[in-house]
């Protein structure tokens, strides 16, 4: 422990508050079973540690949105053991005063649906528990609504949308067991029942139904959550299509990976693409997520200017600086552009790109790894085993029982990185490649 009562996390935080603030909410539930089952002993020496890491908190500060709830939850567990102390009271609420970050869409600041969101929902209800606030109960709920609209086959979290370290990973429902529990107790709510009956095994510790033996939800009635839904989280510029296992992710805003399709098992990651214009033609729709015709339209608009000279100016090693400054011309225009619609059979996919000719491009299908590919039209790339083109017809990724079919396949060069594009993607890939002007209409089949 540092001088100033703080703790060190030695991969990354040093003198930390928040750290011990996580510590204090383990530290706390340790003292109050010491309380509870006549432990003296025990609870002398937690109190001791309880008491320093609250001398840090009462005056340390955070770094990342979710401590602010981290640290008044701690200081709401150090008010329950020690009333006698209004400090921890008092700091606790100068950090509430701030408001909740939740938005429209349910989702915290860091839309960590992963990791962060779950600290946040933990932290919101172990503060409302103790100092009496049911108010911020609210923003647990929505958050739970709209985790609820992220679920996957396998009770799979989406965590493309997150901005930590969580984005990208797999991960279920599991991590939310507390709120679930509390709020299936408190609200008499089935489906949070159901799910927290579902992974009580996995996540519930033994500390906290050895404290609150309510959560153990004996005798509650319970009730699986939606499956089969179609929604769209204004705000995140994300649409969610869910059929059972089958489900669609449009991203309309902030990541080039702006599809991505399951069929059970079989998961189809990522959708890009890219063209090698100007190197920057790594398609990043802009103009968010806009729904027509049933379906959601992405699109990006690039320009590609050549400079003249100044004249009786001299610029030196000021050329980068004085680009906008000089007049353009051959401006070359390219819009790029992708449509998603759902069909009977799974989702369509059109994607375009044109406004100058002889373009390269590259489209860019991301599987994850435990399935096979078949197919007549895949071909080998050396230098990338786990690919293949697929040049013609249709190919199929399989895993176990479930599969996903995608085609028609074009292969019109052999280029697998374009100018300017994000590095490929890891793990199994199919590739499809030709030049503006493009038009690829894909049906990616839920068989």
């Amino acid at each position: 422990m540092t001088p100033d009562g703080n703790i060190n996390l030695q991969i990354t935080n040093f003198n930390s508050p928040p750290d011990g603030a996580f510590a204090v909410r383990t530290a706390a539930v340790a003292a109050r079973l010491a309380r509870k089952f006549n432990a003296p002993e025990i609870a002398g020496v937690v109190e001791a540690f309880l008491k320093r890491q609250g001398d840090g908190l009462l005056k340390g500060g955070i770094h990342t949105p979710n401590h602010r709830w981290v640290m008044s939850a701690a200081l709401a567990s150090l008010d329950e053991l020690y009333p006698q102390d209004p400090r921890y009271r008092r700091r606790a609420e100068q950090w509430l005063a701030e408001g909740i970050d939740i938005d429209t869409d349910g989702q915290y600041t860091e839309r960590s649906s992963g990791t962060y969101n779950i600290v946040v929902n933990q932290s919101l209800v172990q503060i409302a528990d103790k100092l009496g606030k049911p108010a911020l109960l609210d923003a647990v709920r929505k958050n739970l609504a709209s985790v609820f609209q992220l679920l996957d086959h396998g009770d799979e979290l989406v965590t493309d949308i997150s901005t930590r370290q969580d984005q990208f990973t797999k991960v279920d429902i599991g991590g939310y067991w507390y709120p679930l529990a509390y709020l299936a107790w408190k609200d008499s709510n089935p489906v949070y029942a159901h799910l927290a009956r579902k992974y009580a095994d996995r996540h519930a510790p033994t500390s906290y139904l050895l404290l609150e033996p309510k959560l153990a939800l004996d005798g509650a009635r319970t009730e699986a959550p939606p499956d089969t839904y179609r929604h769209v989280f204004a705000g995140l510029q994300v649409a969610r299509i869910r059929r059972g296992p089958r489900s669609a992710t449009v991203f309309g805003q902030r990541t080039s990976r702006f599809l991505a399709v399951r069929n059970g098992d079989s998961v189809l990651r990522a959708i890009r693409f890219a063209t090698g214009f100007f190197g920057k033609g790594q398609f990043l729709p802009a103009s968010g997520l806009r729904q027509q015709d049933g379906g959601f339209q992405l699109t990006q608009t690039l320009s590609g200017p050549y400079f003249q000279p100044f004249e009786n100016r001299q610029v030196g090693m000021d050329f980068d600086r004085t680009r906008r400054e000089r007049r353009q011309t051959e401006v070359c225009q390219l819009t790029q552009s992708a449509m998603i619609q759902e069909r009977d059979w799974g989702i369509e996919l059109v994607i375009e790109a044109k406004g100058t000719d002889e373009v390269p491009t590259l489209i860019e299908l991301n599987f994850r790894e435990g399935g096979q590919f078949e197919g007549q039209g895949l071909v080998a790339i050396e230098g990338a085993p786990e690919s293949r083109y697929l040049a013609k017809g249709t190919a199929a990724y399989t895993v176990g029982q479930d599969r996903l079919r995608i085609g028609p396949g074009l292969h019109e060069h052999r280029w697998i990185d374009v100018r300017g594009a994000e590095p490929r993607l890891p793990g199994p890939s199919l590739l499809l490649t030709g030049f503006t002007p493009f038009r690829q209409i894909l049906r990616i089949e839920w068989i």
